[in-house]
C-alpha cells in the first residue's frame, strides 16, 4: 500500500510524477494506492481514473474550531483580544483560507 499527501505541493517535475503515479495502480490488486491533495486540474487529469472523495471540512465545522480555539488561547492568556471585532476578523480569515482543510 502507498499513501501519499499533498500533491498538490509537488513542483519538480510534477507531470512527470503524476504520470508515474497514474500508472502505479494499472496492475490490479496488487498495490493499493491512497493521493490526499487538493483539487488542482493537472492532478484530475493525470489521476482521472482513480475513484474520487471529498473529505473537505465544512465551514460551519472550521468555525466551531477555530472559535474553541481562539477562546481556549484566551483562557490560557496564550492570546489576548479586547476587540470583538477583530476577533472576528480573525476567525472569517482563518476559515476563508482553509479552503477546506
Amino acid at each position: 500500500m502507498i499513501i501519499l499527501d499533498g500533491l498538490d505541493e509537488i513542483s519538480t517535475a510534477r507531470l512527470d510524477i503524476f504520470e508515474l503515479l497514474g500508472n502505479l495502480s494499472s496492475d490490479v490488486g496488487r498495490i493499493k494506492t491512497l493521493f490526499a491533495s487538493r483539487e488542482e486540474s493537472d492532478i484530475g487529469y493525470y489521476l482521472q481514473h482513480f475513484e474520487k472523495l471529498s473529505i473537505a471540512a465544512r465551514s460551519s465545522y472550521l468555525r466551531l474550531y477555530v472559535a474553541s480555539e481562539i477562546e481556549t488561547r484566551i483562557r490560557k492568556r496564550q492570546l489576548r483580544i479586547h476587540d470583538p471585532d477583530l476577533k472576528e476578523e480573525i476567525m472569517k480569515r482563518l476559515i476563508d483560507k482553509a479552503d477546506g482543510m
